[in-house]
């Protein structure tokens, strides 16, 4: 059996669930996954790591799109939850086919924010599908697709949960069968007049957010359940000049409507930057009185400027790791900031320095050169 070259291009829990079923499976599905590309975003706490997946199986990430124009054409391009459009010489890469796992249904609801405009549209059915990739916005040929009903006053983060199910199981079930070719496409255009069209941006959200306190109870409703999705900001509205927050309290205590059950995030909190502030200033401290403690011999400053070090170090770890839960809660990069790639290399400096000079004869050899002694 021919191996077929696969590039993967995704982010999100459900981009590591389909990567991850690729290359546990390559031998049975006849592939061998060759790059992949990721911004590796994520929308829940506990969503894994795409480049941490890649690492674990030694798949080279590629730094951006226009790589996928010098490194060799895979016979497939598979694209989930990507944030980015490809182009025309993008996806004209893929020898056989380049497809991608739109999670909502084709050709209803194109673009991005389409759970919310489904509750919104107050639309009885939603679905998943597996499509072609074309240069416009989710409008290549259907392949396969999954549907199901929407639920009565369905929360836009249950729908998005149920269509996240289905998406998952739509592309363990199909995969295999695209990779062997057998599949027919079916033009989005031929289904149309009969299910309707729509496109939506990511702009949209923050239109659809800001509600208006003369709305029907039932629009206000309507629109809370399609906006409020945790840990995102809420709905809001303007009462002369003043921002009101749309939370369940506020449904419960101002409708007819009883509060959902929502999970508890108020642990989201955000980290303290004094932790941050005590890191830089116990560097540039310890910086100074190293700087000068070095020309003047003064072993005490020395071993006292690297315990301010050892401080800052502290007071930056325990930072980080507040901000990295922060940012992972709330669906953020955690990679490391500006600040920190700084204070590493001050830290990795001194360090180094540390221990040639204290623990190496190359230290006694510099203080004779310098000092004499």
């Amino acid at each position: 059996m021919v191996v077929k070259d696969v590039i993967f291009l995704g982010s999100k829990g459900v981009g590591h669930h389909c990567l991850n079923h690729l290359l546990t499976n390559q031998t049975k599905l006849g592939i061998r996954v060759t790059a992949v590309l990721t911004n590796d975003r994520k929308i829940k706490p506990d969503d894994l790591s795409i480049l941490d997946l890649c690492d674990e199986y030694d798949i080279p990430v590629l730094a951006e799109m226009d790589d996928l124009l010098t490194f060799d054409r895979p016979d497939f391009l598979i694209s989930v939850q990507y944030h980015l459009i490809l182009k025309e010489e993008h996806i004209g890469r893929a020898k056989e086919l380049a497809m991608n796992l739109h999670m909502a249904p084709l050709p209803e609801y194109r673009g991005c924010n389409q759970f919310s405009f489904a509750i919104i549209d107050g639309v009885a059915e939603f679905g998943t599908t597996l499509h072609v990739m074309g240069t416009g916005i989710d409008s290549g040929d259907i392949l396969f697709e999954r549907r199901f009903p929407i639920e009565p006053d369905c929360m836009v983060a249950d729908l998005y949960e149920k269509t996240l199910i289905e998406s998952k199981q739509l592309f363990e079930n199909d995969i295999v069968k695209i990779f062997s070719g057998d599949y027919n496409k079916i033009t989005q255009d031929s289904l149309v007049a009969t299910r309707g069209t729509s496109i939506h941006y990511r702009k949209e959200i923050d239109e659809i957010k800001q509600f208006e306190r003369s709305w029907p109870e039932e629009k206000i409703l309507r629109y809370f359940r399609a906006t409020y999705f945790p840990p995102f900001p809420p709905p809001y509205f303007f009462d002369e000049g003043e921002k009101i927050e749309v939370t369940p309290n506020w449904i419960e205590k101002n409708t007819s409507s009883p509060s959902p059950d929502f999970p508890d995030f108020s642990n989201i909190v955000k980290p303290e930057p004094t932790f941050r502030y005590m890191a830089a200033l116990f560097v540039f401290i310890g910086l100074s009185l190293l700087v000068s403690s070095f020309f003047t011999l003064n072993i005490d400053g020395l071993m006292l400027a690297i315990m301010l070090f050892g401080l800052g170090i502290i007071f930056e770890l325990i930072y980080a790791n507040k901000s990295k839960e922060y940012k992972t809660k709330l669906g953020e990069s955690t990679k490391p900031d500006f600040f920190s790639y700084l204070l590493g290399f001050i830290i990795g400096a001194i360090v180094t320095f540390s221990v040639l000079f204290f623990l190496t004869p190359f230290g006694y050899i510099l203080g004779y050169m310098l000092w004499g002694v």
